[in-house]
């Protein structure tokens, strides 16, 4: 896969924050190709934490020839996988962040990461 990373996540924000403002609390990547496990259908996994649990909008980015989803993970959710009640647990294990809205949202994600 032939993807700048840099360039596609700096457009995956700006179209997000365009889209949805302080809707979105952060951004995140996680994923085969942030811990290296690519193989040939690894594709750019990024998902953002909306501020509010009833926002529910997903959003299709293309960056040159690449598509990127965007889903939100509601803090609910993520809460379900720090208590070991969802498989996608390990999206806490190794993530980056891209974003964050304020500090202590980015504090709330590292404390559930701690929790696992």
């Amino acid at each position: 896969m032939a993807l700048d990373i840099l360039k596609t996540l700096a457009v995956v924000q700006q179209a997000l924050l365009r889209d949805l403002g302080d809707e979105v609390d952060l951004i995140f990547r996680y994923g085969s190709l942030l811990t290296g496990a690519t193989h040939a259908y690894s594709d750019l996994d990024v998902s953002y934490v909306p501020v509010h649990p009833t926002t529910s909008r997903s959003i299709t980015v293309w960056v040159d020839n690449t598509m990127v989803d965007l889903y939100p993970l509601r803090w609910s959710t993520l809460e379900r996988m720090a208590e070991f009640d969802d498989v996608r647990g390990t999206i806490l294990l190794q993530y980056q962040l891209v974003y964050q809205r304020t500090e202590a949202a980015a504090a709330r994600l590292t404390a559930l990461a701690d929790r696992l």
